[in-house]
Formats: structure tokens, sequence, C-alpha cells
């Protein structure tokens, strides 16, 4: 049985990395223009969609939380709706550690509604590790297992 000073420790260690975290997602690369125009078209299609690597593997967001004496950790796929915002599969938002919306833009980054870039790896997983920047993405069809659209490397969008 894990004692109560392993617990804090535990805590500590998270509370630690939360806030981390937190300061990344809030810097912005200087010095570019973000874009706020969404990734996704109409011409698409009706999403949403999952979002996945070349690999098919699925991109997660893991979260922790303390429940009581317990941490509890929770990992879940990550989607996009037509606007080009990442979504639960029920449709609730994924947020940044701040609070904020996240969506993906023409440019292909990440960012919150102040337009600020948030590091990937600072907000999804890929098997239980960050997800590295950069990684390329594509999405599969939420209803239409193998329908696919593909990130081409200008980011447009090419419905397969």
């Amino acid at each position: 049985m894990i004692g109560l000073s392993d617990r804090l420790r535990r805590f500590s260690f998270l509370t630690a990395t939360l806030l981390t975290a937190m300061l990344l997602s809030s810097c912005s690369q200087r010095g570019q223009s973000v874009s706020n125009f969404p990734m996704l078209s109409a011409a698409v299609g009706k999403g949403p969609w999952q979002v996945v690597t070349y690999d098919d593997e699925a991109v997660m967001r893991d979260t922790s939380a303390l429940d009581g004496d317990q941490i509890v950790s929770r990992s879940e796929p990550v989607y996009i709706n037509n606007e080009s915002k990442f979504i639960y599969r029920d449709g609730s938002p994924v947020k940044s550690f701040s609070g904020d919306n996240l969506y993906w833009n023409e440019q292909g980054y990440i960012i919150n509604r102040h337009l600020h870039v948030i590091p990937e790896e600072s907000v999804f997983a890929l098997n239980n590790q960050p997800l590295p920047n950069g990684t390329p993405l594509k999405l599969r069809g939420y209803n239409r297992p193998t329908g696919f659209a593909s990130l081409e490397p200008a980011n447009t969008l090419k419905a397969f």
C-alpha cells in the first residue's frame, strides 16, 4: 500500500509538471503571423473526424485529476469538428491547461482563441508519450471507419 508521503510526492511532481505545461502552453511563436483561418473547409464534408497519425494510431489527450486521496488518469481519443475545434467523442471541447478551447488553423498549428500557438507535445499524446511537434496527422471518418482526410504538404485537405 502506498503511504501518504508517497502520494504527496507524486501529487507534488504532477503539480509541477502541470504548471510547467501551463507555462509552455501559454507561449506563442514569436516573430511570425498566425492565421485565424481554420484547417478544414466545408468541401471536406460533415465531421467530426478522429485525429490519427499516418500509421493509424489515435492521437490522445491524457489528463490527471485528484479524486479524494487518489490520482486518477484518463486518456481519450481526440476528434476535430467542422469549425476545426478539437473535441472529444461526446462533443465537449479539448482545452489547454489554461482552459482555452483548442483549434487547428490552416497553417497546421494548434492555437487558442488568442491565436497563441500551443505546442502539440503539451496537449496531445501518442502511445502514452507526448506527441512530438510536427507529427504528420490525418483525419479518420467519425461515422465511416475507412474514410480519411489527409493533410497534404501545402496543408490542404484532400478527402478519400
